[in-house]
């Protein structure tokens, strides 16, 4: 197997969900912020810490599970910021709207955005 099959066409995204598996939450920042599409890979980052942290309480390490729970109220506050810069322009709107849509994305209670 040469290089070039090894690489991938976006390390940083890659990397993203590396830091996010490994709760290296200031290094997820770093490649986040290089991330195209910032509102998806907070999302994504967002239901990975919480999927964790429900393993983690199901695991009883209750310390962890607080852990992923607090990562995932703060990278929430990520889309929060994303989502309110982007009603400016209803295009972006439109294009997030159908997403959610598409995924069936219900808010819960805790998380409203």
């Amino acid at each position: 197997m040469n290089d070039a099959e090894n690489c991938t066409e976006q390390p940083g995204r890659e990397l993203f969900i590396w830091a996010v598996l490994f709760s290296r939450v200031n290094i997820a920042m770093i490649f986040w912020k290089a991330c195209h599409d910032q509102i998806g890979a907070a999302l994504v980052a967002n239901l990975m810490f919480k999927s964790m942290a429900h393993k983690a309480e199901l695991s009883e390490k209750l310390q962890l599970a607080a852990e992923l729970n607090d990562n995932a109220r703060f990278v929430s506050s990520f889309i929060k910021h994303g989502l309110c810069n982007t009603t400016k322009h209803p295009r972006i709107v439109r294009h997030i709207a159908m997403n959610l849509r598409r995924y069936n994305y219900k808010p819960d209670e805790k998380n409203r955005f």
